[in-house]
């Protein structure tokens, strides 16, 4: 952020320095190395928006798919249009919208499918010691 403000405070600079009439060697001097500056940012925030388009396709197909998954599991009329509906609108939503929902999304994930997120817990017949268990599967 703070080479972000200072590429912003040499272009404030350099344009009111070009207000005051034609520019000298050192203004051109400087534009020079604003501009090159200015290239080299350029090409970190393209890189940063390729990675960031890359989370976020990802999680949208990963809140469309949880929420489709509740949807069929709940079998509601209702609950599927209402799905359709938001899965149609993650395109749109800000960063901080797409957390929310998809902190929301895996909650009602969870509550749905408690089974995969729980350990089973099987009991052993009574006067079964476990080695007894293990000989059974050899």
């Amino acid at each position: 952020m703070e080479h972000d403000d200072q590429l912003i405070e040499g272009a404030d600079e350099l344009l009111s320095s070009l207000d005051n009439g034609p520019p000298d060697d050192a203004t051109l001097v400087q534009l020079r190395d604003w501009i090159m500056k200015a290239k080299a940012q350029m090409l970190v925030m393209a890189a940063q928006t390729g990675e960031l388009t890359i989370l976020r396709t990802d999680i949208v197909s990963r809140i469309a798919g949880m929420s489709k998954a509740v949807a069929v599991a709940r079998d509601s009329e209702g609950q599927m249009a209402e799905t359709v509906a938001m899965v149609a609108g993650l395109d749109h939503m800000s960063a901080v919208e797409l957390l929310t929902a998809y902190r929301a999304t895996a909650a009602r994930f969870r509550d749905t499918f408690r089974a995969s997120f729980v350990p089973l817990q099987f009991k052993r017949p009574p006067g079964r010691n476990h080695s007894a268990d293990v000989s059974d599967y050899k």
